[in-house]
């Protein structure tokens, strides 16, 4: 995509989520603006979400969904609409991720939660290390759970095993904003640069660590988010956005 407008230059880029079904890109900022561009670069709507938009998610039905301060918002005919979560103690939420059983997950200053009848489940006693504040929910093949955290680095859920990836074990840092599962490789846009991690295997762990920087041509080392889209790696920053060829 070549933007038609500087909209999002120089600003800073909180989240971004590509529809690959209508291949459109949103895009939203620290201002509450939230543009949305089609494929040709044209700007098709800006709307503002007064709640802040800190990770956005579509839906297996199509539903639009951002996480944002107390609330989880619902994008219809272009407008964020709000159902509260959290109505005693409006801490923010970072994350949203909908797994293969149509379950949706929260992730949150207070760690993990599970969203089920208008409710959020943390964790039970026993599993604390997910208490941590969880930043990104993705998986691996649909069955390993992955978490970004800010403390924690990266943390794997495989049903009651937990494994964690840090910087003792070689990433840069253990604040990780957003991962990007491309097959067997995680990009983590980390506060000290892209960490790519290439797994040769699961079980035993194998992997190798890969570190791109501002050296490397990143708008900023300050990372916030990152999407892949017609095969290229877009990273929103705190600088605005960088777009490169992972090939």
């Amino acid at each position: 995509i070549y933007l038609s407008d500087n909209a999002w230059e120089n600003m800073y880029n909180v989240a971004i989520m590509y529809d690959d079904v209508l291949e459109n890109l949103h895009i939203a900022t620290n201002e509450s603006r939230y543009l949305i561009y089609d494929w040709a670069g044209k700007q098709m709507h800006h709307t503002a979400n007064s709640r802040g938009t800190y990770a956005m998610l579509k839906r297996k039905d199509g539903q639009i969904l951002a996480a944002t301060i107390g609330a989880v918002g619902v994008l219809r005919n272009l407008e964020w609409e709000f159902t509260d979560l959290i109505r005693k103690d409006r801490f923010r939420l970072n994350a949203l991720y909908e797994d293969a059983n149509e379950e949706l997950w929260v992730g949150g200053l207070r760690g993990l939660a599970r969203y089920e009848n208008d409710s959020l489940h943390f964790n039970p006693p026993g599993k604390e290390i997910l208490n941590i504040r969880v930043t990104d929910i993705t998986s691996m093949d649909g069955e390993v759970l992955c978490l970004g955290t800010r403390g924690g680095g990266l943390l794997f859920i495989e049903g009651d095993s937990i494994r964690q990836l840090d910087m003792s074990s070689g990433l840069t840092s253990d604040n990780v904003e957003r991962v990007l599962v491309d097959g067997k490789i995680l990009w983590l846009a980390t506060n000290k640069g892209l960490n790519k991690v290439t797994f040769s295997s699961m079980n035993p762990w194998s992997y190798e660590i890969e570190v791109y920087d501002v050296n490397d041509g990143l708008a900023s080392n300050e990372l916030v988010d990152i999407i892949k889209a017609n095969d290229k790696i877009w990273l929103a920053s705190n600088k605005g956005l960088t777009v490169f060829n992972p090939e």
